[in-house]
């Protein structure tokens, strides 16, 4: 792949780790796009367990919930 001529100088400029940045950059491009394939994928099942939750209420309550 290709990082624009101007990315690069400013990075030099800045004594930036070209390489390692635009490592951080892949890594959140690809963790950002796999919740949003998560979530498409799962978007009916959440909807489905919000709505029986907001009809038959959680099946056990949460301890932080007991009184």
């Amino acid at each position: 792949f290709t990082v624009r001529a101007d990315l690069i100088a400013q990075a030099q400029a800045l004594k930036l780790n070209a390489s390692r940045a635009a490592e951080a950059g892949l890594e959140s491009a690809i963790k950002e796009a796999r919740a949003k394939a998560w979530l498409a994928k799962n978007t009916d099942a959440i909807r489905a367990h919000n709505a029986r939750i907001a009809t038959s209420g959680m099946l056990i309550t949460p301890l932080w919930l007991r009184r």
